[in-house]
Formats: structure tokens, C-alpha cells, sequence
């Protein structure tokens, strides 16, 4: 794997695969325009700015790619219980999706670990980022209704010695 991403590969697929995931990886794959352009280092004079810089994305390995909606700044501190994504299905088609985290799963970490982690903590944006991937890829599908909730039936040992473990 190392050699073919020297080599330019970008789209990976793990094991075991139904014939479905191997599908939309292709499809993926196929829909990306191939761009061949000399590398050439030029020095800048302006820094990028946020608005500017395209957004991060998070690629799942059946061919989904999704990233954090970058026009909810202002909705978040409204509403801190809520991340918003925007994820770009297989063949391209874009769609908004919600993950909504509750009081429950934010008392439970309270509680497990002693501690509390706001709304507003990076924390549980990690854990939606984490949440919505492991939805995208064992479902393979958006989440219905475009919304994928966080309680506390999603906190295994791993994700509680994290939550008692992070920084923001």
C-alpha cells in the first residue's frame, strides 16, 4: 500500500469487501477527474486565508467522502449539540447530515468519567466525525433522515478513556 501511494493511488478498499463496496470504490475512483499538472513551487506573499482554503474532508473506504459544513459556524453556537457535515456520495451527489448529540450521551461521560466535556468541546465533534464514518461505511448509506444521533449506547471503554483523556 505504501509503494502504490508513492505511486499516486488515493482510493484503497479494505477486508472483506462485499461486491457493493468494491462497486462504489470504483465508482469513486472513476468519477475523479484526473489532473496532470507539473509541480511547480512558487513563493506567496499572502497566507491563506479560512475562507479561501477548501474544507478537510475524511475519505471512508467504500467511497463516501465527508467534511465538516463550512457555513455553520454561527448556527453552532446556537445550537452546540448539533455538528453538520456535508457528505459526498459514491457517484458525487452531495447531502446534508446532522449529527445530533444528547444530554444523555453528554451525562453519561459526565458521570463515567468524572469530568464534563461541553457541547461546545471538540470532543464531540470528534466523536460525530467518528460516529457518521463508522455509519458510512458499515451501512453504506447516508444516515435516513440525514441525521445520525449520539447517546450513550455509542460509548464503548475506548471512546470513555478518551473522553477522560482529552484536551481542548
Amino acid at each position: 500500500a505504501v509503494d502504490a501511494m508513492k505511486l499516486g493511488a488515493t482510493d484503497f478498499v479494505r477486508k472483506p469487501m462485499t461486491p457493493e463496496t468494491l462497486r462504489n470504490a470504483v465508482t469513486a475512483a472513476l468519477a475523479k477527474p484526473v489532473v496532470f499538472t507539473p509541480v511547480t513551487v512558487e513563493p506567496t506573499t499572502q497566507k491563506p486565508t479560512a475562507q479561501t482554503a477548501p474544507p478537510i474532508s475524511r475519505l471512508t473506504l467504500n467511497g463516501f467522502r465527508f467534511w465538516a459544513d463550512p457555513n455553520t459556524k454561527e448556527r453552532q453556537r446556537r445550537e452546540p449539540s448539533q455538528r453538520r457535515f456535508v457528505v459526498e456520495h459514491p457517484d458525487g451527489r452531495q447531502q446534508d447530515v446532522v449529527a445530533e448529540i444528547t444530554t444523555e450521551a453528554i451525562d453519561f461521560v459526565e458521570h463515567a468519567t468524572h469530568r464534563r466535556l461541553p457541547p461546545e468541546s471538540a470532543f464531540w465533534t470528534s466523536l460525530a466525525e467518528r460516529c457518521l464514518n463508522a455509519f458510512l461505511w458499515n451501512d453504506g448509506r447516508v444516515p435516513p433522515g440525514g441525521k445520525v444521533t449520539i447517546t450513550a449506547k455509542d460509548f464503548d471503554h475506548d471512546r470513555l478513556q478518551l473522553a477522560r483523556l482529552w484536551e481542548d
